[in-house]
């Protein structure tokens, strides 16, 4: 007979393994932050969750754009070279030829009620929600560039589309090389987005956009007179006097407070003489 089969060998134990508790009650390790997509300038498309603040860059001009062949319509579509920021509501660019220290231009975001708007003189009521947000993107910007500014309108524009001036109060620029320049920033021929916002409430657009102010060529801050247009372009370099009250001025510094009188001393009378 045959001989029985060796039996199989022993499986060898497998090698110890440490166990290592988990202590289920620590909380679950925090979902890495989502980088935000950046959107392209000049893009039509809208990002339905790109729902964050925007964080503006620091302004840094980028030089004068190529000289469009049509003037008027240079802002269809801007040059790529001056996109600045970009939001939901709006996009900024900066202005080709800024007329003071920090100059942006807003444009309505593609898509929204403004986007087909030529000019301030043809906005309606039906016009003002997405307005008032262009002009919240625009005062938001304001705040960013950390120098008391203004966002409003050339009661008289002339490029299309529709577009906002962020400008800074100084009118302190290279390129005023005319006293027009200055006369449209300086002079009621400039609009603040706030009055138009209100005018455009009250059906009387057509009204607030009426310049009546002269040709006078004074400071608009202290109101120092200049001979020239050189010459007020040096005070312009130097002037620190507030802007003046009447404008919606964003991140306008406070006066300072006046110092308090100093405390009068008692001083005693002196001793009448006598008469002779």
């Amino acid at each position: 007979p045959p001989a029985p089969a060796a039996p199989a060998p022993a499986p060898e134990p497998e090698p110890a393994v440490d166990v290592i508790a988990v202590d289920e009650t620590q909380p679950e390790a925090p979902a890495p932050k989502r980088r935000k997509k950046k959107r392209d300038i000049l893009s039509d498309s809208s990002d339905d969750d790109d729902e964050d603040a925007v964080a503006f860059p620091a302004y840094a001009f980028p030089g004068v754009p190529p000289r469009s062949h049509d003037w008027k319509r240079a802002l269809r579509p801007p040059h790529a070279s001056l996109a600045y920021a970009s939001s939901r509501d709006g996009r900024l660019v900066y202005d080709g030829y800024p007329k003071a220290r920090r100059h942006l231009l807003g444009l309505a975001a593609p898509g929204t009620a403004l986007s087909r708007v030529a000019s301030v003189r043809d906005l309606r009521k039906e016009h003002l929600p997405a307005l008032q947000k262009l002009h919240a993107f625009c005062r938001a910007a304001a705040e960013a560039l950390g120098t008391p500014c203004r966002v409003g309108y050339h009661a008289r524009p002339s490029l299309e589309p529709l577009h906002v001036h962020v400008i800074s109060v100084d009118l302190d620029s290279e390129f005023i090389k005319q006293k027009k320049h200055f006369l449209s920033f300086a002079t009621d021929r400039f609009v603040d987005a706030a009055v138009v916002e209100r005018a455009i409430e009250n059906g009387a657009l057509a009204d607030a956009l009426e310049s009546r102010d002269g040709e006078s060529g004074a400071c608009h801050r202290c109101g120092a007179a200049t001979r020239n247009l050189p010459a007020l372009k040096r005070h312009l370099a130097v002037c620190a006097a507030p802007p003046p009250a009447a404008w919606d001025v964003v991140g306008r510094h406070p006066a300072p407070a006046p110092a308090p009188a100093p405390a009068r001393r008692s001083t005693p009378k002196p001793a009448e003489e006598d008469e002779d």
